[in-house]
């Protein structure tokens, strides 16, 4: 077969040679003829603007005799003329043949040829000039410029009159020879055809060399793929022998895709590594993370690919009799070509007899390290196999000693249940006004309990002293807690909550969430005329628990006595006079120290007029009328450290509608701490959460609200009082 497709493959590379000769030599001769064509027709350009602008010189001849001469005379003059103007041309364009005039006289048709220095008849003449003698036509000849002519000259033969001597007449030509130039562009055209072909026999040469080529490095390839495949096979059968092998081992081995997907497992069966053939037939497929007891096997296996190094961890699980099974785990990387890790390879080893023997090691070294305090061997009988000093005294508290039967029930009881168990026991004993600790430690294949004994009397008595300190605090926390629970009834009944704010506004909400028992932050609502128009404020004071409701209190009872008392119903009014009444209340005139306060907004809502004025000290107001405008407060508090007496606030005065909404907030909600990223919640979230709700009732956007605040804090702490007021029109 390979022998078939070079043969196949040499006859066309021949073809192509074969028609690339063909397509050069047409080419060769083609342009051949288009450059002979080109030169005849610039060559009778030439020939064509000499002979016409002779022709105009010799039209204009003039005799130049006075008094009357014959014919005769007048024939030789004209001749002699021509001849010399013939002559004087051809001398200056360095025509190789010259121009010629052929004379004719009308009487009687006498012609001559007149050439530089001679005058000859017409039967010499060559055949162009013989062909116009024969039909004197008076119009321009042009020979020998053809593609087809065979001749090797030009002719160009142009009519003249003379209009001083209206008897004569001829005509102007030139006849030049090209055979010079046809044989120099015929050698050239050869030339080409010779160094064309040389290529095109180097380029066959070369062609055929790297073909064959080719055809070796093919077969080679093939021979090399037959080889690979060959390979391929062994390792297959080497890859199902070992296979077989794994599949019969006693530990479980699987193999895995770089991120832990179970592509095969070895068909151990239920026993050494505590799983069914049945629950290990339902791992392929599944990721290791679904199977595998080890709670940071995710972890394990980016390690290993970022590594590509073993990683070894252990774990703990029970089986069906509940005892405790040990299994240590090696994944171990795959790399292929390229060093990348392509696949996990994960053996599974039961080392639950190992880790045993451990523990047992453990606690004999236990045993003989802490020996200041009592130790004691006991067999299951209670018999006393031996005993330290510590050990003797606390036997002889008990009535027994060394090689006698220990008779305490509780002692001989736990015993019992550590052999029982083979497991670690523990019981506390008071035994002549001390309290001790015993441990029971079951040594495997063996008849007999370690006992350690500690003496935590001390330890005992300072957990007491402890819990009646705790006790007593607790008390105290309680009458405290107690206390703030009273000041949160007192605040709650001051303070008006959702119902009262739907009782002036049915779609209404407000979100209320102290980060204590109590809050620093307050809603005040007050009717100016029922019905019509209403004054509402919301307040964040300084801190938050019991200061910040101190705070709200005096904040709640200025307004009353601003508006109601004062009279004053003017939003910027309202806190300017506040800012006043808080720093003479608070006396932060002259106590220094002083800087309480609060950030307030408050809107009056005219109903009849839809209208709202806003003034905001350290507050904005959110406005959603189509799209959301947020109204900002001044850049200034109400008292604060800076106890400025005449601050002054300014009106935001905006027209509503039907169906337009506005919120209200303290800045704990946009404060706190939460999301991915543990960042602050922002005002652009909460800007975003009014637009996308605003479909909702103000009922239904209370809940959004909420849940979004939950979902954003998670499990992070509440970092202050949160309040926000919602109202539609």
């Amino acid at each position: 077969m390979p022998h078939f497709i070079s043969r196949i493959t040499s006859k066309l590379f021949i073809l192509i040679v074969s028609v690339m000769i063909c397509l050069t030599g047409i080419f060769s001769v083609v342009s051949y003829m288009d450059a002979i064509d080109g030169f005849k027709r610039n060559e009778m350009n030439l020939l064509k603007t000499v002979v016409r602008t002779q022709s105009l010189q010799l039209e204009s001849i003039m005799i130049g005799v006075e008094g009357e001469i014959t014919s005769d005379e007048e024939y030789q003059i004209i001749r002699a003329k021509l001849e010399q103007s013939l002559t004087n041309v051809n001398r200056v364009n360095e025509l190789e043949d010259g121009l010629s005039f052929i004379l004719i006289r009308n009487k009687d048709n006498l012609t001559e040829i007149i050439s530089s220095g001679r005058t000859a008849g017409p039967d010499n003449a060559g055949v162009y000039v013989q062909s116009i003698l024969e039909s004197l036509p008076m119009k321009p000849i042009e020979k020998g410029v053809e593609s087809s002519a065979e001749d090797e000259s030009l002719f160009y033969a142009y009519p003249i009159t003379f209009p001083g001597f209206s008897s004569y007449r001829g005509y102007l030509y030139v006849q030049e020879s090209i055979s010079d130039e046809l044989y120099q562009a015929k050698k050239i055209l050869l030339q080409r055809l010779v160094v064309m072909f040389i290529i095109i026999t180097l380029m066959a040469i070369l062609g055929k060399k790297y073909i064959k080529v080719i055809l070796r490095q093919e077969g080679l390839t093939k021979n090399r793929l037959k080889e690979y495949a060959s390979l391929a096979d062994e390792r297959n059968k080497e890859l199902e022998r070992l296979s077989f092998v794994l599949g019969k081992s006693e530990h479980l081995i699987l193999l895995t895709d770089q991120a832990g997907k179970i592509e095969w497992i070895n068909q151990q069966n239920k026993g050494t590594n505590n799983y069914s053939a049945e629950e290990l037939s339902r791992f392929i497929g599944r990721e290791v993370a679904e199977v595998s007891r080890y709670p940071k096997i995710k972890d394990a296996i980016e390690t290993v690919n970022r590594t590509k190094k073993k990683y070894i961890y252990e774990t703990k699980d029970f089986n069906e009799e509940m005892h405790e099974f040990w299994s240590s785990t090696t994944i171990t990387p795959i790399l292929n070509d390229v060093g990348e890790v392509e696949n996990l390879l994960f053996v599974d080893a039961d080392v639950s007899r190992l880790k045993k023997a451990e523990q047992e090691i453990s606690k004999l070294a236990n045993f003989a390290q802490e020996n200041t305090h009592a130790l004691m061997r006991f067999r299951k009988n209670g018999e006393v196999l031996y005993a330290n000093e510590p050990g003797k005294i606390l036997l002889d508290q008990w009535g027994a000693k060394v090689h006698g039967v220990l008779s305490r029930a509780s002692v001989l009881n736990t015993i019992r249940l550590a052999a029982e168990l083979d497991e670690e026991q523990k019981l506390n004993l008071e035994s002549n006004n001390r309290i001790f600790r015993l441990r029971f430690h079951p040594i495997q294949n063996k008849d007999y309990i370690n006992v350690y004994a500690e003496d935590i009397t001390e330890i005992k008595l300072a957990e007491k002293e402890y819990l009646d300190r705790a006790s007593v605090i607790e008390k105290h926390n309680l009458d405290i807690t107690d206390s703030i629970n009273y000041a949160k009834r007192i605040q709650d009944s001051i303070i008006p909550g959702e119902d009262h704010i739907r009782k002036y506004f049915n779609d209404s909400f407000l979100i209320y969430k102290p980060k204590d028992i109590v809050s620093g932050d307050f809603v005040w609502l007050h009717e100016l005329k029922p019905k019509e128009e209403y004054l509402l404020a919301l307040a964040d004071c300084t801190g938050h628990g019991v200061p910040g409701a101190m705070m709200t209190i005096i904040g709640h009872s200025l307004l009353n006595e601003i508006v109601q008392g004062e009279e004053i119903n003017d939003p910027a009014l309202i806190l300017e006079e506040l800012n006043k009444e808080v720093i003479k209340t608070l006396r932060q005139k002259t106590e220094a120290k002083s800087s309480d306060g609060m950030d307030v907004s408050i809107v009056k809502i005219n109903i009849p007029e839809l209208t709202i004025t806003f003034a905001g000290a350290y507050q904005d107001m959110y406005l959603l009328n189509g799209k959301l405008n947020v109204f900002k407060g001044d850049r200034q508090p109400i008292g604060g450290k800076h106890h400025i007496f005449d601050r002054q606030f300014q009106n935001q005065s905006i027209k509503i509608s039907k169906g337009d909404s506005i919120f209200l907030t303290s800045d704990g909600f946009v404060d706190q701490f939460g999301g991915p990223d543990d960042k602050k919640f922002l005002k652009r979230r909460f800007s975003k959460l009014i637009c996308s709700n605003s479909k909702y009732s103000m009922q239904a956007q209370s809940f959004i609200f909420e849940e979004a605040f939950q979902r954003w804090k998670g499990a992070k702490e509440q970092i202050d009082d949160i309040s926000v007021v919602g109202i539609k029109f």
